[in-house]
């Protein structure tokens, strides 16, 4: 798949020469589209509707949601975009208010993708974001337009309300 500033998504299969699928959403500016199972999702370089999830065995864009709920003109643009190995957050960081924000991701189920963690007033954009490729250890990369990179750990907290993702887009997809 790949996007960019035309507002497309565009699915690939290797064996054809041209793309398979599309669908129009998000507006792409850096490396900011990430998948996991049948979800893709990506961060905008807008203030709204910067967060989108989309069904790739469905072919359409199944929810929206805002970077900042106070519409605050300067947060938002959106440059990296990463679901964690396990597939229950979504950690996206930016440019305007430079924050790094960790959603959850329960799409499959109320979709409030609600904040969970975030990093603000950094120096700079944040650039880039990655998760650590060894499933068992949790923790979040990520850095910035200086050049400086940070590594954090996180665990859940056992007493927090948390709904995981189940993998049942295929239900929502459909509604």
């Amino acid at each position: 798949m790949s996007a960019g500033w035309d507002g497309a998504v565009k699915i690939y299969d290797i064996r054809d020469k041209a793309p398979v699928g599309s669908m129009r959403g998000p507006e792409i500016s850096g490396d900011s589209l990430d998948i996991f199972e049948d979800l893709i999702v990506s961060g905008s370089y807008r203030n709204q509707e910067a967060m989108q999830i989309f069904s790739i065995s469905q072919r359409k864009r199944v929810h929206t949601w805002e970077w900042n709920q106070s519409r605050d003109l300067d947060s938002g643009y959106c440059f990296s975009t990463r679901f964690t190995n396990d597939g229950n957050f979504i950690i996206a960081g930016g440019a305007g208010n430079n924050e790094l924000k960790v959603f959850m991701n329960n799409s499959d189920t109320t979709a409030t993708f609600k904040l969970q963690m975030e990093v603000k007033n950094l120096p700079c954009a944040i650039t880039n974001v990655a998760t650590n490729p060894n499933p068992d250890t949790k923790q979040i990369a990520f850095g910035l337009s200086n050049g400086m990179v940070y590594v954090l750990s996180y665990d859940v907290d056992a007493n927090a309300e948390f709904e995981p993702y189940t993998g049942d887009i295929a239900r929502v997809a459909k509604a």
